[in-house]
């Protein structure tokens, strides 16, 4: 697909999305990246231009991973990657409604966040094919400190404690030099797993 068609259909729903107003309170992590925050899919005061950055994911050339279709509905983050501990920026809809966050509740974390669960539910029970998942979290953080592509299939807790495999994209993207400015991570629920209740989870003993 090329650049300006992209652009013109992650555009059909701006109109819809920025006029969408920020949270009343904002629980920031990071004091270094309270300046990034932001709603919309473009901040003047920030200078984030999401639309521009999906563009970028979806035009880059010779792409590691494949992504699919790239759009507003995709449930990503934004991640600073020149900022310490690579805070979250921005989030969509889609993730709010994939892990039952909201923005004020994730802006400023690490992404990692995700992989501890919230509740004891989410402690006591944990799916029994995800005995190499501590390698694949090992994985997971050295692509993310080499700035590679890398999809992988992490174990998440939503926020009620709910377990699910995330296939994890991360693409990084440069902006206005050859420095990776962002870390753009894309999230997909393993579907077999939604359907699994806690009843069919075996019980981790302490």
């Amino acid at each position: 697909m090329q650049r300006a068609s992209v652009g013109k259909a992650l555009h059909l729903d701006m109109n819809r999305r920025e006029t969408r107003q920020p949270d009343s309170e904002n629980d920031v992590s990071n004091p270094d990246a309270k300046n990034y925050f932001h709603r919309g899919l473009y901040s003047r005061a920030s200078g984030l231009d999401v639309v521009g950055i999906l563009v970028k994911v979806a035009t880059r050339k010779n792409p590691n991973i494949q992504l699919g279709v790239v759009d507003l509905s995709c449930a990503m983050v934004v991640c600073a990657a020149d900022l310490p501990d690579e805070p979250i920026i921005y989030c969509s809809e889609g993730f709010e409604t994939l892990t039952q966050y909201r923005s004020n509740e994730v802006l400023g974390q690490n992404c990692r966040f995700l992989q501890a669960a919230s509740t004891p539910a989410g402690v006591n029970y944990r799916p029994h094919h995800v005995a190499s998942d501590l390698s694949v979290k090992a994985q997971l953080q050295m692509d993310v400190a080499a700035r590679q592509e890398t999809q992988v299939e992490v174990l998440n807790y939503k926020k009620n404690g709910e377990p699910f495999m995330n296939i994890l994209s991360i693409v990084p993207v440069t902006w206005d030099s050859d420095q990776v400015k962002y870390l753009v991570g894309f999230m997909a629920a393993n579907s077999p797993l939604d359907t699994w209740s806690h009843a069919n989870l075996p019980r981790i003993e302490s």
